[in-house]
């Protein structure tokens, strides 16, 4: 079955934050696509209780080893106010954030631990940032820039290159900041590509002040 482990989730806390989450489950089957179930709702379950970013990866990750689904999982969690844009985030061995600015593209770097299920004990420390007014950050799984035989830190930096060449292009040219939705389709041009062989998640926030 050509099933994927990956998702996304926001999911709005009691005291006005929402929590943003993505994640990408070893394999490509009905298996894969059960773990990712799984963690979803561990997940929601430590954002109910208010923990940070970073106590929330460690706790799945010893549930995720308990379980012994014989599957790892990479995940990224943040914790955003709307009101300031202040920002709290955490990483399971999964690639970095983008935070798109007017102009330019860069990365949120958010402290990591090893992918979940791996080390039962892992510790993972949480990084604080903030989300500027106009500032778009941008979740995404591997699978929207990996290649057969290309390393992807590489194509990480690629993406992230011809990202802000084409935003400044663009800006000049239209004279305002490219939209979220405009970012995200730029990131998805090459979507069905048989050059990608793995599934996508992708998740853009923009604080609008």
């Amino acid at each position: 079955m050509n099933v994927g482990g990956d998702w996304y989730d926001v999911l709005p806390l009691a005291d006005g934050t929402a929590a943003l989450v993505i994640g990408d489950v070893q394999g490509h089957d009905a298996h894969a696509s059960a773990v990712m179930g799984q963690l979803r709702v561990i997940l929601r379950t430590c954002a109910d209780a208010g923990m940070n970013p970073g106590s929330v990866l460690a706790r799945a990750n010893r549930v995720l080893a308990d379980l012994d689904t014989g599957r790892f999982a990479t995940c990224a969690y943040l914790v955003l106010d709307p009101s300031d844009g202040s920002l709290e985030g955490a990483r399971a061995g999964h690639p970095h954030p983008l935070l798109v600015s007017p102009g330019t593209a860069g990365e949120l770097q958010l402290a990591g631990g090893p992918p979940l299920g791996v080390m039962p004990h892992a510790r993972y420390r949480t990084t604080r940032a903030r989300l500027a007014d106009g500032e778009t950050l941008v979740l995404f799984t591997d699978g929207l820039v990996e290649r057969k035989g290309a390393d992807l830190d590489a194509c990480i930096e690629q993406m992230r290159n011809e990202l802000h060449h084409w935003m400044r292009d663009t800006e000049q040219k239209y004279g305002r900041s490219v939209g979220p939705e405009e970012v995200t389709d730029f990131l998805l041009r090459e979507d069905g590509d048989p050059g990608r062989s793995d599934d996508i998640a992708l998740l853009a926030v923009r604080r609008t002040g």
